[in-house]
């Protein structure tokens, strides 16, 4: 149903007029949202959602992580109906990370609430079935994230008649074609110098950010062909694809920062000195 959310080898679509002209519109709305003008209409099919400053760590493009692994937590019964929700390298138990560092890992929690608290008419819930992972990707100057919302709509053979496999047991997403239309939202920094911009004046000049819920009604464009229904745009259309961050906010005896995962390959070439991994 979905188009796959980890892209490995460098994230974009083949090379065909179509992918071409996603590519170039996933750009123009990144910039868009890193310009101040834009931000302040709060027009053109988005809708700006509140975020803080984010640290350092996540804007360099090289977000290393921790060391140890961990293995995957059952998140709201997911290993009773075998539902893999987080992609490992081979390994079983699926295994994952944290970033390194821990205002990282505060942050991305920080933007799942933030997403969930301004999802408005969307109604998007954190939940395995609704909310609870995002992909990052670089371009140039730019770090992202697009998260998906809506994952795992609820079979009905009248409104929603895909099946989508293991974890779309016992789900509580009603399909709801307008809400669909806002399951993409997108978070974009830039350390960039020219002023400003999406929550920074003053002292943060040389960066920029902000988080947005996109509007496929207006943003058609974006979608692949046969998509249209699904309302998924593609990661890797807005830059090279380094890799997923999951976060589970059940786990309610866990700190939120707690509750964030990375997963990524644990292949020799992504070993680093100092016990540590890049993404």
């Amino acid at each position: 149903m979905y188009i796959s959310s980890f892209a490995g080898t460098g994230g974009f679509a083949s090379e065909d007029e179509e992918g071409k002209r996603r590519r170039e519109q996933a750009r123009d709305l990144v910039r868009n949202l890193l310009d101040a003008s834009f931000l302040s209409s709060n027009t053109n099919g988005c809708k700006l959602i509140p975020c803080d400053r984010p640290p350092s760590s996540l804007l360099t493009g090289s977000l290393q992580l921790t060391y140890r692994e961990r293995s995957v937590p059952d998140v709201e019964n997911s290993f009773m109906h075998k539902c893999q929700l987080v992609s490992s390298a081979s390994s079983s138990p699926p295994m994952a990370r944290r970033f390194r560092c821990r205002k990282a890992n505060k942050y991305i929690a920080h933007l799942f609430f933030q997403i969930s608290k301004h999802s408005a008419e969307a109604d998007i819930q954190l939940s395995r079935f609704d909310l609870f992972h995002g992909h990052v990707f670089k371009n140039e100057d730019v770090v992202g994230i697009l998260f998906h919302a809506k994952e795992y709509c609820r079979f009905d053979e009248n409104t929603f008649n895909v099946d989508l496999g293991y974890c779309q047991i016992e789900s509580y997403v009603k399909y709801n074609p307008k809400q669909m239309e806002k399951r993409n939202i997108i978070w974009v920094a830039s350390l960039q110098r020219g002023g400003g911009g999406g929550g920074g004046e003053g002292r943060d000049d040389e960066l920029r950010y902000s988080m947005a819920v996109l509007d496929t009604s207006h943003y058609s464009e974006l979608l692949f062909s046969g998509q249209s229904d699904f309302h998924t745009v593609y990661e890797g259309d807005f830059g090279d694809v380094l890799g997923d961050v999951f976060y589970f906010d059940a786990l309610k005896n866990r700190k939120p920062q707690e509750r964030v995962i990375v997963a990524t390959s644990t292949s020799a070439k992504n070993r680093k000195k100092g016990g540590s991994f890049e993404i």
